[in-house]
């Protein structure tokens, strides 16, 4: 089942960047905790240097070991959540409750106004949406390139985002568990479930009218949900992960530059409301996913404090070949 969420993502989102990503930062601890333990019993004569040696290989251990653990909750939960034997009528009454919730808070349906017909924003909203498809599927890329970055630059920084970015889905899960319910866009656009549609939502639905782009986006959506309907059933909707991600995002930003405020909020924007216009999640389901991600943020600084003698070593070890390599290539530079 965990394969249909990777395919998925894959195939569409970018996925394999971040993929790519945490199989380098898992070779090189492995690599590293390995080339200490070499040095330690191999190569070190000073007692007082191996007994450091000896305490920061156990620090670094644990540390790479929960980041592991967090993964593995996360891919362990999935099979639970992504079950295809989940009541089609529970998911539709869920479906229909946040499609009425979106409604009494913005006296509309979000994600289908922004593209009916009789809508007077529309031939506006028609010329950013390639724009906006264009965040939606990049959001994994632009988190690989900041991870990348901090990992760099800011170490402990990217080890706080790294933990938010498992925390978020970790945290989700329980919602997800209690309140499935499926993306709009194969509820009410094209829906492969029983549903049971109200005279409102049906109404709002004649005068949807997709520009190209989009629909062939969604449409890509739904044929994959059918092609996989035997396998997995995404039920992944409130609170949506992809904004949980997003604000991660747009946070480590700011704390990487306060200037960047000035891209972080704009990306959020675009980030937000692509999601939704995109027929992918519920307007509420945007407001979940900040709260999700605000929590994950202040459990990760509680854990990271609380346990700081576990990651300062990985942040100096990893700070130390950073520095190395600097030399190393302002040397090449020289020559």
């Amino acid at each position: 089942m965990i394969n249909v969420m990777i395919e998925y993502y894959l195939a569409r989102g970018l996925g394999y960047f971040l993929f790519i990503f945490f199989i380098f930062v898992g070779i090189y601890f492995i690599w590293k905790i390995i080339g200490k333990l070499l040095e330690n019993y191999f190569f070190e004569k000073d007692k007082m240097i191996v007994t450091k040696s000896k305490k920061q290989i156990i620090s670094i251990t644990i540390g790479v070991l929960l980041i592991i653990l967090l993964s593995s909750i996360y891919i362990v939960l999935s099979f639970k959540i992504m079950s295809p034997n989940i009541d089609e009528h529970v998911i539709s009454r869920n479906n229909n409750y946040l499609m009425e919730i979106d409604h009494s808070i913005f006296g509309v349906y979000p994600t289908i106004w922004l593209q009916q017909s009789n809508n007077e924003l529309k031939p506006i909203i028609d010329m950013i949406v390639p724009f906006l498809i264009k965040i939606y599927f990049s959001l994994t890329l632009i988190i690989n390139i900041m991870l990348f970055t901090l990992f760099i630059v800011k170490t402990r920084l990217c080890i706080h985002f790294i933990c938010a970015f498992f925390l978020c889905p970790i945290f989700s899960m329980p919602f997800w568990y209690l309140f499935p319910a499926t993306s709009p866009v194969i509820a009410y656009w094209e829906p492969i479930l029983f549903h049971e549609i109200s005279t409102n939502i049906e109404v709002a639905l004649s005068t949807y009218s997709p520009i190209f782009e989009l629909e062939d986006i969604m449409q890509y959506v739904v044929n994959f949900r059918i092609s996989e309907r035997d396998t997995a059933l995404f039920v992944t909707t409130i609170p949506s992960i992809h904004i949980a991600w997003g604000f991660l995002l747009a946070y480590y930003l700011t704390k990487l530059s306060k200037i960047l405020i000035f891209v972080a909020i704009p990306l959020f924007i675009a980030n937000s409301i692509s999601t939704i216009i995109t027929m992918q999640h519920y307007a509420i389901d945007t407001v979940a996913g900040v709260l999700i991600a605000i929590l994950a943020i202040y459990v990760t600084k509680l854990i990271l404090n609380r346990y700081i003698y576990i990651f300062n070593p990985i942040v100096d070890l990893v700070e130390v070949d950073v520095k190395s390599v600097g030399k190393w290539l302002k040397g090449r530079n020289k020559t």
